[in-house]
């Protein structure tokens, strides 16, 4: 793409704890014209962030504002006042050998984009169902709510119905934590500049939700996801295992989670900060079986391979250490094991605070 603007543009982009304000990122360029000249006076700047290099979906938008340079040198902080398109994965529930309506309501309104319901052997989207004789679906995408409907009879016992959907969250951290690519287009007077400079997402995400709680301690806080909840990737048998696990309302509906490992870091630490884990009995949907399972946190490298030396060890009930921690980007993931006293299937999931730290 030319234009006046584009042709000598150079990015210098740094994360930066700017002052009071912990979650914003620092950015910083060169701005020429076409014959090579720094631009000089204010500039209207706004950014967006796609998935892709070019083409791709829009993940964020946020308007800086004028802009003042100075030999063509610009800088600004982004990533509080736009909006991002995040993706979210829940449970509309759990099929019951009765009902073949099933309805809900999503978490996040308004809904965005094509919506994912899944069950079985069976999905279906606003294009289509896999198989329209059997299962199909409606959807509010205004008030969020959903009906997933099996058409040709009730389905089997125990069969998880999900959604997947993307909806607004404020700050860039939502568009930064979908995983995946994340290209920055910058904006000025109105004309995109080219090409796109690719953000690397993990470090923003670091930085995301730090309460005061644990902004005082002396621990570096590498990720802080509040209200986290943590569900087996299925029905389990007791004295069986170890099971995987999954953050449905994390990531997507990933099984990992990234993080970076500083080089002078000793000990990487895992808290679950909040309540107890608790497994419902597979026979009745509404029976809890109070209990903390054991929790098996293992360590990957970011081509997703195994790294058996790093695998936590449990202090307590529900904190994990990580003694002299390889560097780098790093994905955790979880196992449960469940309780031996119960002889019934039943499925793990839990609500709790997931902290990472080094110390």
């Amino acid at each position: 793409m030319k234009n006046l603007l584009t042709l000598l543009l150079t990015f210098a982009m740094a994360l930066g704890v700017m002052a009071d304000v912990p979650s914003l990122i620092n950015y910083q360029g060169k701005l020429s014209d076409e014959s090579g000249n720094p631009v000089n006076g204010t500039k209207a700047f706004s950014i967006k962030i796609y998935d892709a290099k070019t083409e791709g979906k829009e993940i964020y938008q946020e308007e800086i504002g004028n802009v003042a340079l100075r030999n063509g040198i610009y800088s600004f902080g982004f990533g509080e006042a736009g909006k991002s398109v995040s993706t979210a994965t829940e449970t509309i529930g759990f099929t019951d050998g009765e009902k073949q309506v099933f309805n809900y309501t999503v978490k996040n309104t308004p809904v965005l984009g094509e919506t994912k319901i899944s069950a079985s052997d069976y999905s279906w989207t606003e294009n289509g169902s896999s198989d329209a004789t059997k299962f199909t679906a409606t959807e509010n995408k205004s008030s969020g709510a959903i009906s997933a409907i099996f058409i040709a009879g009730v389905p089997d016992f125990g069969e998880q119905i999900l959604i997947s959907y993307d909806h607004h969250s404020d700050g860039v951290m939502g568009a930064l934590s979908r995983g995946g690519q994340a290209w920055l287009e910058l904006i000025v007077d109105n004309k995109p500049m080219s090409p796109r400079e690719r953000l690397v997402t993990v470090p923003f995400a670091l930085r995301a939700g730090i309460s005061e709680e644990l902004n005082n301690r002396p621990e570096r806080v590498l990720l802080n996801v509040p209200n986290i909840k943590l569900e087996s990737q299925g029905w389990m048998k007791s004295g069986r295992g170890p099971y995987g696990v999954w953050f449905p309302n994390y990531l997507g509906g990933s099984d990992k989670i990234d993080f970076y490992s500083p080089k002078d870091a000793k000990k990487i630490i895992i808290r679950l900060n909040d309540g107890v884990m608790d497994y419902s009995r597979r026979p009745d949907q509404l029976a809890d079986i109070p209990g903390t399972p054991r929790i098996i946190a293992e360590l990957r490298n970011p081509d997703n391979n195994s790294e058996p030396e790093a695998v936590f060890k449990r202090i307590g009930i529900k904190e994990f250490h990580l003694e002299n921690p390889p560097s780098g980007w790093r994905q955790i993931t979880f196992k449960v094991m469940p309780l031996s006293n119960y002889g019934s299937d039943h499925y793990f999931i839990s609500g709790n605070r997931l902290v990472i730290l080094a110390k």
